[in-house]
This record gives structure tokens, sequence and C-alpha cells, in this order.
């Protein structure tokens, strides 16, 4: 069972795995012909990353396909690009082959699909037409990508909540696009598992990614992206809800469903049943935020445990960056820290509370999720890495990032969805938290002491607060933040209904509110309360969310349904704001998008660059209007 596997839970064994190594380019060919089978419009494109002449990473229409699944025969020379690999369209496996010659970075030849050999989730053939086609393209060299999307070192995504602490990138004075569509995807990563495929009460979805876990990449200054995610364990106990679930086969919707897909795609039980692993490895990942390569992967094994879920979750398992270490928070309860730049592991820490709680929670063959847990992810403040003491909790504790020594334990400053914040005041650095009920609250990083606290606000605080300067956005209204306390300087009236997990944001000057009585989208001013715009037409969704950078709004419409995650760039001009459906219609990406329901898992925005999180891996666009660009 998982509790033979992580005992003791600080100790797990682990390996460090470099990268390969080799030239690498990426290969950005143009299917022609070919068909677009799934509801989304893609670009008909594959993006194939080689390093040292082996295909890396495959992403076709943006959607990443795992390459070590089986039918892999793509290879790579100086000449050109030759081999199978499977695809999955909708719900379909299907062969494409490509046969592509480089001739001076450009790239021509042809493809095919056996549409005929394709498998369904159901162990039926997919109707239709062997196809045909030829392709086009160009071959992009590392060099040239390290050129193009070089980075300065002027700003960072060290936390879920950004640098900035609101959700908002540094600026740098760069000119973005004014639309997604306008924006280049620069690469995608290897494959890494989405955030959910359901639970239990959906059955057995077997034709959607594998689970990787609810964390946030983090983007460093120096231009590496660190990505935590999880991988059910190969051969592994199963999840005892799905085993009855197999076991039972009502009305052949377990055993016999398994074994018709097993059989249609070539997989053994075993291979297919893993995705409802009980125990899983854990995997922090450092890629170049230039090129995509893989620099090194640190991997826990059968360190942690396979998230199912749906309306149902564990918590955020967002680390945080600083002081030349990436700190990696593990699903058991486990905070370990890392050399950013080499991957070497420094020290691993279990979380008082926390530990024993996901011990509890998972061993001996017990899986039970708990309700809806939206944040609790880390932050490093003052020298000290501040974690929940478990899912939901009220209380934080500070571990030191140097040594790992658990410093302190304070209860009743931590709302049951929030991230703490990093306060910078006057040149040193401070906790915010706030309690279940609202009470905003200040601590001394390095000791835990309780600097003040204000008065009680709404009970059920679900709603991430959001920081510019000495100003914090809550589910309450407006405070005004001093070495004395918090002040109300306004307040959202009681009667307000938030549809958003994410209220709002503040961004240069501006509270940009999601939801209220009337229901749309809401700015006001920072220092009075005065409503400066409201558009009603712009009603959050299902825990919708919104970034800022660069004078720009990233602004999401739902983040629940796969379908309705759409995408806008904003002007943060409250005057320049269009009404919804007036201007674009809003940008559905091309990759498969996984935000939230069990975690609403944000993008960082670095230099111009975005990091886009699906439910097959990290996608990056370049959102700049040229590399150059940049305002006087």
């Amino acid at each position: 069972v998982l509790a033979t596997a992580i005992h003791p839970l600080a100790a797990a064994e682990s390996t460090l795995t470099p990268g390969p190594e080799g030239e690498l380019v990426w290969y950005r060919i143009n299917l022609q012909e070919f068909p677009v089978a799934h509801k989304k419009k893609g670009d008909k494109a594959v993006h194939v990353q080689v390093v040292g002449g082996q295909a890396t990473v495959v992403a076709l229409h943006g959607s990443i396909i795992p390459i070590n699944e089986k039918g892999v025969t793509l290879k790579a020379s100086s000449t050109g690009l030759t081999g199978q690999q499977i695809i999955r369209i909708g719900r379909n496996e299907i062969p494409l082959f490509i046969n592509a010659t480089i001739n001076d970075d450009n790239v021509s030849g042809t493809w095919s699909l056996l549409n005929k050999k394709g498998s369904s989730d159901q162990g039926k053939r997919v109707p239709g037409k062997d196809l045909s086609g030829t392709i086009t393209g160009t071959v992009v060299s590392s060099d040239q990508l390290e050129t193009d999307n070089s980075f300065t070192g002027k700003a960072s995504w060290d936390s879920y909540l950004g640098t900035e602490q609101n959700f908002a990138a540094t600026k740098t004075g760069l000119l973005l696009v004014d639309s997604f569509r306008q924006a280049r995807r620069l690469w995608s990563s290897p494959f890494i598992g989405g955030m959910q495929i359901g639970d239990v009460r959906h059955g057995f979805r077997l034709d959607t990614p594998i689970v990787g876990g609810p964390a946030t990449p983090l983007v460093s200054a120096d231009g590496r992206v660190y990505q935590f995610h999880c991988e059910p364990v190969h051969n592994g106990a199963i999840i005892p809800q799905y085993r009855a679930k197999y076991n039972q086969d009502k009305k052949g919707e377990g055993k016999t469903r398994v074994a018709a897909y097993a059989a249609a795609t070539g997989r053994t039980t075993d291979q297919v049943l893993r995705r409802f692993a009980l125990a899983a490895d854990e995997h922090m990942s450092c890629f170049d935020a230039r090129t995509g390569r893989l620099l090194w992967r640190r991997t826990w094994s059968g360190a942690g445990v396979n998230y199912i879920a749906h309306k149902s979750a564990f918590s955020n398992q967002t680390g945080c960056l600083g002081d030349g270490r990436v700190f990696v928070f593990g699903t058991l309860g486990v905070v370990r820290a890392l050399d950013a730049q080499t991957g070497e592991e420094l020290w691993s820490t279990a979380i008082p509370g926390y530990a024993e709680q996901m011990q509890a929670e998972t061993s001996d063959g017990k899986y039970k999720p708990v309700s809806r847990s939206y944040a609790h992810g880390l932050n490093l403040i003052g020298g000290v890495v501040i974690c929940p003491t478990g899912i939901s909790s009220s209380k934080l504790a500070g571990i030191d990032a140097k040594s790992g020594k658990v410093l302190w334990e304070h209860q009743g400053a931590l709302a049951k969805t929030m991230t703490p914040i990093r306060w910078t005041h006057q040149g040193k650095e401070y906790i915010i938290g706030m309690s279940n009920k609202g009470k905003v609250v200040c601590l001394d990083p390095r000791t835990g002491e309780e600097m003040w606290s204000g008065p009680e606000g709404r009970a059920d605080n679900i709603h991430q607060p959001s920081l510019e300067g000495d100003y914090l956005l809550t589910k309450d209204g407006c405070y005004q933040l001093s070495l004395k306390g918090a002040k109300l300087i306004w307040d959202i009236p009681k009667e307000t209904t938030f549809d958003s997990r994410s209220a709002g944001i503040l961004y240069r000057g501006l509270a940009w509110i999601r939801g209220g009585k009337e229901s749309g989208l809401t700015v006001r001013k920072i220092t009075d309360g005065s409503v400066v715009h409201h558009d009603a037409t712009r009603a959050p969704k299902a825990e919708a969310v919104t970034w800022a950078a660069e004078g720009k709004l990233i602004y999401n419409h739902e983040s629940q349904h796969n379908r309705s995650h759409t995408f806008e760039i904003l002007s943060a001009d409250a005057q320049n704001i269009p009404a919804l459906g007036a201007g674009e219609k809003p940008w559905y990406p091309t990759h498969g998008v996984d935000l939230s329901y069990v975690i609403m898992t944000w993008y960082p925005i670095v230099e111009g660059r975005i990091f886009m999180r699906g439910r097959d891996g990290i996608h990056c666009y370049d959102l700049r209007k040229s590399p150059d660009s940049v305002v006087d």
C-alpha cells in the first residue's frame, strides 16, 4: 500500500536525470489538406522537438503526444524527419506517418493517416478512408531560439501569486499583442498530465491524458521554467473506489470496458489501469525558457498520491523560488529544497500536521479526497518557506529556507483557499494572511509572531486576496496596510455574490473586480473605491481568472469546463474595454486546456512570454509585438 512506499516521509529516495544531450532543433511542420476532426479549430501543424537526432516532443494542433507510447518510430537526421507517431484526434488513436526532407531549413514531404486503424474508447474502429497530403514547414535551431527568445533577468514568477503577489507580471516596458491570435507559439514541453479527469462517479475515463496534479509553473529571472507534476506508478495498487467499480462491472462499465479498450489500443490491462493507481511518482522538471529543452528532472519514486478528482481536491502543489533554490511542495505534505541550477536535493522536511493528515487520508489502501481547496501554495518570505499545515487549514508553518528546520507554527492566519502573501514594506518582508472569517493578519516571517490583526470580515472567505504596494483587495473590500494594522478604506457590499473564485486583482492603481450585484466587471480606484467602469456584459462564469501584464489584462471567461476555456487580451485602461462580443471573438487555445475545477492553475507571464500549463504539458507563447518592442 502507499503507506509502506513513503515512510519515512522526508526520506523518500530520489534520482536526478539530466535532459537529453545533443543539438536541439524544432520542426514546425504544416500538414496540408489535414482534417480537423475535433470541435476546436487547430493550426494543422505538428511541432517536433528533436535533441541529438531523437524526437523528444511531438505536439499536434498544440496538444502534446506522449512520445513513449506504443508505435513511435519518428526519427530525425540532418536531411529529414521520418517515421510514425500515434496521435489522438478526439477520442481516437491513429497512426500518423511523416516523410519529410530538409533543404536550407525548409521542410517538404508527405504525410499519411491510417484512419481505418484508429480505435475509440469503446473499442470500435473509426470509419473513414486513409488520408494523405503534403508537408511544408521550417526548421528552427536552438541558436535562433536562444537569440530571439532571450531573457534579460528583469522579471520572474516565483510563486503561485507571481513575484508581484497580485497575479501580475513584473513591468519591463514591453509592448504586447492585442490578441492571442497574434501570439507566436515558441515551444511545448514533453508530455505532463493534466489536473483532473473526473472522479469515480464518471466511471473509467480512458481516453484522456493521465493526471499530473495541480501546480502552477514557476519561472526564474535567468530564464528557467520549473514544473512539479505527478505520474501514476506502474503496476501499483488501484484506488479502492475504482477497483470496486472494475470488479463489479455493472452494465459492462468495469472490467469489460477496460478489456475492450486494452484490446483495441494494443495495451495490457495493467497499462490501462495505471491511470487509476493510488501511488504516484513525483517530479520536478527544469526547462530552458528560451528553447523548451529539458535541463534536468528530479524524481521521488512512489512518494506521492495520484490525483483523480473533480469537484473534490487535495491542495495546490505550487512551490516557490528564491535564494538560488526551488522549493517543492509534495502531495503528501513534504517540502523539499533543490538547487535551482543543478537539481541537487539540499533538504526535505515534513510539514507538521500536513504530512500526518495526508498519511491518514491515503495509507492502508484509503483514498478520501476532501472537499474543494483551491490554494495553499508555498511562498518564500524573509528567508522562510511559508507552508499550510493541512488541507483547508487555517494554520501556517515557517521552515527555514537554508536548513529546512521548522521554525514556528501559527493558528488562524490562513483562509482555507489562500496562499500566504509576501508584503514588502520599508525594505522588510512580512507575511499577510487571512482567517476563514476574513480577518487580515500580519506575521513576522522569522518568528511567526503576530504583528497585528484586523477585525473579522465575512465568513467563508474563499477568494484569494491581491496585493499592490500597501493595498490589499479581499472579498470584503480594499485595505490599506501599515505597520500598525489594516484599515478598510472601502468595502464591497455584503449582498455581492461572486461567481468567481478569484474575486479580482489590484493592478495599476485600480481594483478589477469580477462579480458583484450586477454580475459583471467593476473597476474601482484603489484609493477611494470610486467606480470608474462597470460592464454587466462581462459576468464571470464558473471560477474565471484574470492576469495582468504590461498594461494588458489576460481575461479568462471560465476555467471549469473545457469548451468554455476562452481568453481575451484587454487594455488595462478602464475607459477602453469593449463590451463582451463587441470586439474579436475570445480565443480558444489549440492545446488541451485544464485550468480549474480542482485548482485554478495560473499561467506565468515573464518578459512578454506566457507559459500555459495545459492538460498535456507546458506551452510557451510569445506575446511581444516583436522581440525588441519596448515602450520608451
